[in-house]
């Protein structure tokens, strides 16, 4: 489809998913409908755009922009504030069409500078998102009664990708690296399942596994580029914990 290949995708397909968030917003019973359109979109958006590199393995690159809309679209059910689930709408059409802006030139033209900018979004697009999927398996067991411990194996499950997401633009080799994000996904389903324990809201204990995964991520991030260092992590070591301490102190507890 022509219409999923040219340079007017990365503003078609923000608008379409926009229409489809409000299009769920006032007909919720459409919301599994919602998801199946926007996901396909997504793929097809994503497969077409590398069609003319053959050298790209395209099914790579859509992994992130599909966890984030469908994390994004299931934290909204979770929400009753009708402005932030607008608001929530809106950054998922935003995040999409930043993506697909720069997936274009990286498809196209090799363009080196969007190899940085994807980097840089997809870590903090990473975090974002788990923060969404975090907040929504703590908030479902509340709101339907369903048992936390299924919905943790899920969740571990769908965030193992966004460890090494990332690493895709480069020459990463997962044979020798593959340890140290099992290693990583251990520890944080540990982490999450623990704070599950916490008698916070469903938001403070998803802000509670967003900060680990970004701490964890960014060790990952510094081994793999042999950067890790006592000077490189002490600042974002100790910001971490500070904010865990501040939650700990002045969130509101049941």
């Amino acid at each position: 489809m022509k219409l999923f290949t040219g340079k007017k995708v990365f503003y078609i397909l923000p608008l379409i998913l926009l229409g489809l968030g409000e299009l769920f917003v006032f007909f919720p019973h459409f919301f599994f409908i919602v998801l199946t359109v926007g996901s396909l979109l997504i793929i097809l958006t994503t497969k077409n755009l590398a069609a003319k590199n053959k050298k790209i393995a395209w099914p790579l690159f859509f992994y992130f922009p599909l966890i984030f809309f469908l994390a994004s679209s299931l934290y909204e059910t979770l929400i009753p504030n009708f402005y932030i689930v607008q608001l929530l709408i809106f950054i998922n059409a935003y995040f999409v069409f930043i993506y697909f802006k720069n997936l274009y030139y990286f498809f196209r033209y090799g363009a080196p500078d969007r190899i940085d900018r994807l980097d840089t979004f997809l870590m903090a697009g990473s975090v974002l998102s788990v923060f969404f999927l975090a907040s929504s398996i703590y908030g479902l067991p509340v709101f339907l009664g369903w048992s936390f411990w299924p919905l943790l194996a899920l969740f571990s499950l769908a965030v193992f990708p966004l460890f090494f997401q990332p690493f895709i633009l480069g020459n990463l080799n997962l044979k020798k690296n593959y340890l140290i994000f099992i290693v990583a996904l251990l520890a944080f389903t540990q982490l999450t399942g623990v704070t599950y324990l916490l008698p916070f809201s469903f938001n403070i204990l998803g802000l509670f596994s967003t900060i680990y995964f970004y701490l964890l991520f960014l060790i990952v991030r510094l081994f793999i580029r042999e950067r890790l260092s006592w000077q490189l992590l002490k600042f974002p070591l100790f910001s971490s914990l500070a904010m865990i301490i501040i939650l700990l102190l002045t969130a509101r507890w049941f």
